[in-house]
């Protein structure tokens, strides 16, 4: 990453939400005022420097259990 700034820096906004899908560096996630999305308590982790009430931890898959075999083709 070229820069410890990052667009969402500049923008006023009421929330900000970042949703995570890779690891990216620790020193570029310092948002205080975002929420953070990450993808299972292990990716969550990685952030130690932000406190849990940054994070939401929101899977990135199905629930199988909402699928039944007589809806499916």
């Amino acid at each position: 990453f070229p820069s410890h700034d990052t667009f969402a820096d500049k923008l006023k906004t009421k929330v900000k939400i970042v949703d995570l899908h890779d690891v990216v560096p620790e020193s570029i996630v310092t948002d205080q005022d975002a929420t953070y999305f990450a993808k299972s308590q292990y990716h969550r982790d990685l952030y130690k420097h932000l406190p849990d009430s940054k994070f939401k931890i929101i899977g990135n898959g199905i629930k199988k259990d909402q699928f039944n075999e007589e809806t499916s083709n």
